[in-house]
């Protein structure tokens, strides 16, 4: 019931897809009414069989129209059909290529029907469909249209990914095969997984992957796992069978976040399975309906499960029926499990119409061996048990099989709180380990982990050995800096084996150099190991020190041996440059300086140990004309350090400004790396100091007699320069150089000077 209170009063209005409306059909029939009911299109348009795929590139598509008109065709898709009459129709699309249609429009009337997304291939990838050539499946249009041939044998080629357009909108994949056209073939998944099957089907039966199987006992279902599937159907839903007869089942998991609602019979694996096996198979999923949901399995009939287990949750939801969710199996009729668990919570209303068993909600005439269940429980009181929920009379028997009293919460085997030969543990969260990391307590005593089949982890329930796990590297690509000595690139597998898995590898590609100049690494085989899931390969990588592009090593891996090849079987990892051109770490004088000396030693540090290679450092003046030009093989010094220096051979004029170029040749580091130079005027600029003023000391002159001896004068000048002399009367003294003669009788006035060069100004 919907708006008890009137809390939801508009629950039924502008909708499509609240329940039950998100079950009708809004494409062309119903129409939302923003604040009303839904009401009927006028006139209705709407599809009658959806093309879904096809290998006819004119397919046929057919629709009803209540009313004769004009046809307008939208998307991608036209036709030479321009009418349509009042009822049934089928036109024929033209020529379309092969890919995927989802855009395509029919409208009459001025209603718009949405053709369903459909696909146009070319057939399958290989193969004739026989058992000992099965057809090869690489694609989800692939796997939808084995509906073309139920009789025949497939085989995955890889992984597959069927959340793509349009497969995972509107109603989704639809099964393949149904209780009137059987499949009767045979499916090998190749170990490969289906990822993200969506089916919306709420209103049919025999919903999954395979809608309904009959075999002949000689027919399976095995290898595959199906990951992220969300599956909706009506009675018998799975994501890999809605119903299974004769058609064992082998070596199959539902994994990731899937998901299976249903009305009647549903199961995290198959809805019903009859007369026949499932073995060495596995899910995750979720799983809620109204009657007989299981964790694996909705209904069991005449049939056998063993080596098999369900983790995810079971909720029934009946309140007038007998609904017996199980976290293993709904109900079974005539039928065993043994060497089995379910670890899911299972749920039901708390009414008197339900029984809940934590492996099996009911069973009749059937019998669990070996087997344990650990989910909690919830349910009617008096209703419910630890192990199965209730069982026909005593047509029930279980032998060495055990449950969790503390996490179930149940202290009884089943209905009733009776042991019927099963057994508790854990009472009290006493041994809360009981069926963690171990192969030895019972029922694990009657397990095979010697051949084996199970393998117990560190620290989780035991886990069923592949016998041929994929194996593949865990990643496809990946990089790191050329300073990065050693990489470990991992290979993975998607299950545990038995004995240790081996895959050759070597390098098959990329722009690397190998043999120790951008990375080491051999041809080799890499090893893993039983019970392991990864190995890594090391990847030796050298810093070469030159600067240059990334660059990338492929590594391939095949020949595997005990496992198969999975689809990542090459892995590029990419070598990134972390090497730079020499560069300058100081000027001097600096860029812009001021008041540089005009005889300075120029000099340039780079930051690291540089080589002379060939070209010059020019200076120039302000004029940009040349000043003087250095050889950098001849005319500096510094090659083989971090400093290299260069003298002008005339002093620089003052007050006037330089710049400095160096030619890209002109200097490399010990990798090669050129430096690029200094091209621009603007880099390296200098501006040389004015002229210097200079003194000249001289002392005072004692007196001097006529006919004395000439002396020397000792004055000297600041600068260093050399010091010129006069006599103000050469009547009394003359001077030639530093020396004073007496010549006659009077006073004389002997000065000294300096006049100066192009560094210093003149000093009286």
């Amino acid at each position: 019931g919907k708006n008890s209170g009137n809390s939801e009063p508009d629950y039924w209005f502008n909708t499509s897809s609240s329940p039950p409306m998100n079950a009708w059909n809004f494409n062309g029939l119903w129409k939302t009414s923003p604040a009303d009911y839904p009401t009927h299109n006028s006139p209705a348009v709407y599809e009658t069989a959806p093309i879904l795929v096809t290998t006819d590139t004119t397919p046929n598509y057919t629709f009803a129209s209540g009313v004769a008109g004009a046809i307008t065709y939208g998307g991608s898709c036209s036709s030479a059909t321009a009418t349509a009459v009042a009822g049934s129709n089928t036109v024929t699309f033209s020529t379309l290529s092969v890919g995927a249609y989802t855009d395509c429009t029919i409208s009459v009337g001025g209603t718009t029907l949405n053709v369903s997304g459909f696909d146009v291939i070319s057939g399958f990838a290989g193969g004739a469909g026989s058992s000992g050539d099965p057809y090869q499946i690489s694609t989800c249009a692939q796997l939808q249209y084995m509906r073309s041939s139920l009789g025949s044998y497939y085989v995955l080629n890889g992984d597959i990914d069927c959340d793509v357009a349009p497969y995972n909108t509107g109603a989704g994949f639809e099964p393949v095969g149904t209780s009137s056209t059987r499949f009767t073939g045979g499916f090998n998944g190749g170990d490969f997984t289906i990822d993200g099957l969506f089916i919306f089907r709420p209103l049919t039966n025999y919903v999954g992957l395979f809608g309904y199987v009959d075999g002949t006992d000689v027919q399976s279902i095995h290898n595959v796992a199906l990951s992220n599937a969300n599956i909706t159907g009506y009675s018998y839903t799975g994501p890999l069978v809605g119903y299974d007869i004769d058609t064992a089942i082998t070596d199959v998991s539902v994994i990731e976040t899937s998901s299976v609602s249903g009305q009647n019979q549903c199961g995290g694996l198959v809805g019903g399975v009859d007369s026949t096996t499932v073995s060495r198979s596995s899910s995750s999923s979720s799983v809620s309906g109204y009657d007989s949901p299981g964790g694996l399995i909705g209904v069991l009939t005449s049939a056998y499960v063993y080596n098999s287990y369900a983790t995810g949750a079971v909720s029934g939801s009946s309140t007038t029926n007998f609904d017996s969710p199980g976290g293993l199996v709904g109900v079974m009729n005539s039928a065993y499990v043994y060497n089995s668990y379910a670890t899911g919570a299972v749920s039901a209303p708390i009414t008197d119409y339900a029984y809940v068993g934590g492996l099996v909600g009911y069973m009749s005439y059937s019998e669990i061996d070996y087997s344990y269940a650990t989910g909690a429980i919830t349910g009617p009181a008096g209703r419910k048990g630890g192990l199965f929920g209730n069982r026909n009379g005593g047509t029930g028997v279980t032998v060495g099989s055990y449950w969790d009293v503390y996490t179930s919460g149940q202290t009884g085997c089943y209905y009733g709180g009776a042991s019927a030969g099963c057994t508790g543990v854990n009472s009290g969260n006493s041994t809360p380990t009981y069926f963690l990391a171990n192969s030895t307590n019972p029922p694990f005593d009657s397990w095979d982990f010697v051949t084996p089949v199970w393998y117990t982890t560190i620290d989780s329930y035991p886990v069923l050995i592949q016998p041929n796990p994929i194996v593949q590297f865990t990643v496809i690509s990946s990089s790191g800096a050329e300073s990065v000595s050693s990489v470990n690139v991992e290979i993975s597998m998607d299950s545990l084996a038995a004995v240790d898995v081996t895959v050759d590898y070597e390098v098959t590609g990329g722009t690397a150099t190998g043999g120790g100049t951008d990375y080491t690494l051999a041809s080799g085989i890499a090893n893993v190991t039983a019970g392991s899931l990864t190995t890594n390969i090391s990847l030796a990588v050298v810093g070469d020190g030159v600067v240059e592009g990334d660059e990338t090593v492929i590594i391939t891996i095949s020949n595997p041996v005990n496992g198969i090849l999975g689809g990542d079987s090459q892995f590029t990892y990419t070598i990134e440059n972390d090497d730079t051109l020499p560069s300058i770490s100081l000027l001097s004088p600096l860029d812009d300086a001021s008041g540089v000396l005009a005889d300075s030693t120029l000099s340039v540090t780079f930051d690291r140990t540089i080589v002379a290679g060939t070209g010059h450092i020019t200076v120039y003046d302000s004029g940009d004309t040349p000043f003087e030009s250095f050889d950098v093989t001849t005319d500096i010094s510094g090659s083989g350090t971090d400093t290299v220096t260069f003298t002008p051979s005339s002093v620089l004029v003052p007050t006037a400004g330089y710049y400095v170029l160096i030619d890209a040749t002109a200097f490399d580091d010990i990798y090669g790396n050129g430096f690029v130079g200094i091209a621009d005027s603007g880099t390296w600029n200098f501006t040389v100091e004015d002229k210097r003023d200079q003194t000249v000391a001289f002392a005072a002159l004692d007196a001097a007699t006529f006919n004395d001896a000439p002396f020397a004068l000792t004055a000297t000048a600041s600068s260093g320069l050399t010091v010129t002399y006069a006599s103000s009367d050469e009547t009394v003294a003359t001077v030639a150089g530093s020396t004073v003669t007496v010549v006659g009788a009077g006073t004389t006035t002997v000065t000294a000077s300096q006049s100066g060069n192009v560094l210093y100004n003149a000093a009286p």
